[in-house]
């Protein structure tokens, strides 16, 4: 190997009080089945965003939650991305 590019891990950080002001959260029941994938696609049209719905949730995995459990969404995208910083 010649080269290996190594990037620094980023660090998180959660949205602020007046950042949630502008956010919209819809709530969904976790049931058996269910994956951050899917619900990111339903939701912002993409799977890439699976992560967004973990860190909001502060559940990094999936198996964290059982079914019943509510998950929130945040909405719309780009709020979000904002409010992580990550616009």
């Amino acid at each position: 190997v010649e080269v290996i590019e190594q990037y620094n891990t980023p660090e998180l950080v959660y949205p602020s009080p007046e950042d949630l002001e502008e956010i919209i959260i819809i709530t969904r029941n976790w049931g058996v089945g269910t994956k951050y994938f899917n619900l990111a696609y339903e939701f912002y049209g993409t799977p890439n965003y699976w992560w967004i719905l973990a860190w909001f949730n502060l559940r990094p995995v999936e198996s964290d939650f059982r079914p019943g459990d509510v998950v929130l969404i945040p909405m719309p995208l780009e709020s979000i991305l904002s409010a992580f910083n990550l616009l």
